[in-house]
């Protein structure tokens, strides 16, 4: 559901609860609030860019860098790599809070299909997922979105993040 629709339908309920009188202004918040926090968002354009949570700058800035561990990869999409004139890559990207297990705080994705990739993880966001639940979990292949939950070269490291094997 869109964000404007959750909204208006989340504001009617609390409309609808507080006529009723039958729970507190309190209740009526914690039950029927927007969270606006783990909304994924894609930008539709020739190279899809998406995302959910927060990006490097925010991390950093909130949580101090060197609390900050950042995972990438950028790799050659399948229907990409079939295709000898096709030089598209996709570039992935997971930021995770060191000082609380790992959590991930941020994923983003720059490619095909952006806004399919990232929608499949805002769950897992939304419901604490760590950079360990990632990988943990066996992905679609051959698909680019299971790349998100292989991604080992951190940005600190320096180490080349383009995949080399399938």
């Amino acid at each position: 559901m869109p964000v404007a629709q959750k909204s208006g339908k989340l504001l009617a309920q609390r409309i609808y609860e507080a006529k009723k009188g039958e729970m507190s202004k309190d209740q009526i918040l914690g039950l029927y609030n927007m969270d606006y926090s783990h909304i994924p968002t894609t930008i539709f354009s020739t190279n899809e860019y998406s995302y959910i949570g927060k990006n490097e700058e925010e991390a950093i800035k909130e949580r101090g860098e060197e609390h900050i561990e950042i995972y990438q990869k950028e790799v050659t999409p399948l229907e990409s790599s079939i295709c000898s004139h096709s030089k598209a890559t996709a570039f992935m990207k997971v930021i995770c809070d060191k000082e609380k297990d790992d959590l991930v705080i941020g994923m983003h994705y720059l490619g095909p299909s952006a806004g399919e990739v990232i929608n499949g993880f805002a769950l897992g966001m939304k419901l604490g997922m760590r950079k360990v639940d990632l990988d943990d979990t066996v992905g679609i292949h051959p698909t680019v979105s299971e790349n998100m939950l292989n991604l080992d070269v951190t940005k600190k490291s320096g180490e080349s993040f383009e995949q080399t094997d399938c």
